[in-house]
């Protein structure tokens, strides 16, 4: 098994999002581009992904739950 620093796994990831993808969309004429960067729209839509309807109220009622949960062992 190989160990992998966050640096490299991370750009493995969108070396291969962007292999899917095609390459992504064109560079504007003279727009400058820092070394290193990644294009808008490249990465973020298949890393973030938009809760559900519904999922936040779930997860806080379940955060909730655990801390009532704790407090009563705790007493």
């Amino acid at each position: 098994m190989t160990a992998f620093t966050f640096g490299e796994a991370t750009a493995r990831v969108l070396a291969q999002a962007a292999r899917e993808q095609g390459g992504g969309a064109p560079h504007r004429a003279h727009a400058g581009v820092r070394r290193g960067s990644i294009e808008a729209g490249t990465f973020e839509d298949n890393f973030f992904a938009k809760p559900g309807k519904g999922e936040c109220d779930r997860l806080i009622r379940m955060a909730r739950v655990a801390l009532d949960t704790g407090r009563r062992v705790k007493r």
